[in-house]
């Protein structure tokens, strides 16, 4: 083993500056393609100028709702009314409003032919319900009285087998 070890004594960095970039030279492109691609430029900026316009126009259409007509009570009251006048009843006054469009008046919307339409449908219904007897218990008389108010006596006699049979009798 070599005691002659050489010893490497700890050094700075080289600080290495960059080299500026020489700037290249612009390259003469022809006068043609120059003014073609100055009117490319200028189509497109014209373009733009186009397409930020309609987006414009577009926001300020969707920012203002379209305008409707001003009903206050005294209108809606007197569509009401003149409604009611023409026959049409609480329930259909209030469906021809539920869809009456923004753009006409409840009279006008009566006129449209699905609330007719509708309206028939409703009234048809009315009748057959109007139409079908409402169910009841039968109640058994004997003379002036119900079958509740008899004694035991007086339901054996009215209601036996042979009193029936003479008043088919007479009857028939």
């Amino acid at each position: 083993m070599s005691e002659d070890k050489e010893v490497l004594e700890p050094t700075t960095p080289e600080v290495v500056e960059p080299k500026p970039k020489a700037s290249p030279e612009p390259e003469m492109v022809p006068k043609a393609d120059a003014d073609k691609l100055y009117a490319r430029a200028k189509q497109a900026e014209e373009g733009e100028k186009k397409l930020k316009g309609e987006l414009e126009s577009e926001r300020a259409r969707a920012v203002q709702p379209t305008p409707t007509p001003p009903q206050n009570l005294e209108n809606v009251l007197e569509e009401k009314f003149e409604l009611r006048h023409q026959g049409y009843s609480r329930e259909e006054i209030a469906f021809i409003k539920a869809n009456t469009p923004q753009d006409k008046s409840m009279t006008e919307a009566a006129e449209l032919p699905f609330v007719k339409a509708a309206i028939e449908g409703i009234r048809g219904q009315k009748k057959a319900e109007e139409a079908t007897p409402n169910p009841s218990p039968r109640t058994l008389y004997a003379g002036d009285k119900t079958f509740r108010d008899m004694s035991p006596a007086e339901r054996e006699k009215n209601f036996s087998g042979e009193a029936w049979r003479q008043g088919r009798k007479a009857k028939g």
